[in-house]
């Protein structure tokens, strides 16, 4: 007869450190996630905007974009955009 003795304290202690390790990298991740999805987003807004306002040049529009990033402590990304002689909202005068 063949006997077995697992020792599931330890295997239990190792899955915690795993777990704890882990969870340190998630806010991380979900920055990382957000500036990907805000990049493609931005992407298509600069596109939008240049058909709209009829700019020839992309890069008159992405100069006047500004893009403030998602960190692990600030779960937001943020899109400014700088009126210019051909940008101009339709509230200002």
């Amino acid at each position: 007869m063949i006997n077995f003795k697992v020792d599931v304290e330890s295997l239990k202690r190792e899955l915690d450190r795993e777990l704890i390790r882990l969870s340190k990298k998630i806010p991380l991740a979900i920055a990382r996630g957000l500036n990907e999805g805000g990049n493609k987003v931005r992407t298509q807004v600069q596109h939008a905007l240049q058909r709209q306002t009829g700019l020839v040049k992309y890069r008159s529009v992405t100069s006047r974009i500004e893009t403030i990033s998602a960190a692990p402590l600030n779960s937001t990304i943020k899109l400014s955009l700088r009126e210019g002689r051909r940008f101009r909202s339709r509230n200002s005068a």
